[in-house]
């Protein structure tokens, strides 16, 4: 996920399954196209996740 953001912005995680994006002067549409970015490269990354049914690797999801 680092490698799918500017050198500006920042990926913390905040607990086990949660983390926390801040972007670095983001406009409504930077948000979209970072938020996109990210989602894929995890879902790219194929992370095995069983509880994750019907999927079985883990998935992201936006919020703001």
């Amino acid at each position: 996920m680092q490698q799918t953001v500017r050198a500006g912005d920042g990926i913390y995680r905040l607990a086990g399954e949660e983390f926390l994006v801040i972007l670095e002067t983001p406009t409504e549409d930077s948000l979209g196209v970072a938020a996109e970015r990210i989602r894929a490269a995890v879902a790219d990354a194929a992370i095995d996740h069983p509880d994750n049914v019907p999927f079985d690797i883990a998935t992201i999801s936006r919020r703001w």
